[in-house]
């Protein structure tokens, strides 16, 4: 589901960030369609030589995520189970002030181990109620601000990359950015603590930060050539 939903939003971004002056539109469609009929021709390969074993993940997947099957957990999954984790923060004593931040990190079993401190037993599994408990009732408040200015500011270089070659490379790490602040995160907060998912987007912000300079560099660099004339030395043999 996560990867048809980003597949599905990237194809309909780079068609939108496209040099349509340039007609180079036509590059980029023939692009998708040669990607998607190399993902045909692997999933007719798997069907060829793996039959079994793609029949069996196909019928689990149909049976837990389509909304008819009986045994769906879709809306549980996507809806009720977070929810229900978030309402769980609340039963924490101290959940209006937090126990602190990094409490309920995947590092707090190395404190444990190292450092032979009792574990505290606390958290949620829930993105949202796991900054409540840590940084109390502000925690959301300041995370929602958090990913809002990033998302502004990564959409503020999308539009300024639009119809550069550098679009579809912004455009990734502004949507991974986006995935990991709002959805995963309400989901569980366990993708942003992992050290290299968080490591790659900080770093990613950093880079498409700095290819926001390039559209203008690029056209600095063109106007001062343009009007540099290179002096041809005058021979006496002409």
């Amino acid at each position: 589901m996560w990867e048809i939903g980003i597949a599905s939003v990237s194809v309909l971004g780079f068609v939108w960030g496209a040099p349509w002056r340039q007609g180079e539109v036509i590059r980029v469609l023939r692009a998708i369609v040669r990607t998607t009929i190399f993902v045909l021709v692997g999933v007719v390969l798997l069907l060829m030589f793996f039959p079994n074993e793609l029949g069996s993940r196909v019928a689990i997947y149909s049976e837990t995520l389509m909304p008819d099957s009986p045994a769906s957990e879709l809306v549980h999954r996507t809806q009720t189970y977070p929810m229900q984790q978030l309402y769980y923060a609340f039963d924490h004593p101290r959940w209006p002030y937090g126990y602190g931040i990094g409490t309920t990190t995947l590092g707090t079993q190395y404190v444990v181990k190292l450092m032979h401190a009792a574990p505290m037993r606390i958290g949620v599994e829930s993105g949202g109620g796991n900054l409540i408990v840590e940084l109390g009732i502000l925690g959301p408040v300041l995370w929602l601000l958090l990913g809002i200015g990033v998302v502004i500011s990564t959409w503020r270089v999308l539009k300024k990359l639009k119809g550069t070659p550098w679009f579809p490379l912004g455009f990734a790490v502004a949507l991974y950015s986006f995935l990991l602040f709002f959805p995963i995160e309400f989901v569980s907060s366990a993708a942003y603590q992992d050290f290299i998912l968080n490591s790659n987007l900080w770093l990613l912000l950093g880079i498409l930060y700095r290819i926001y300079l390039f559209p203008d560099r690029i056209q600095k660099n063109a106007q001062e050539v343009s009007h540099f004339k290179i002096p041809i030395p005058h021979s006496r043999f002409v």
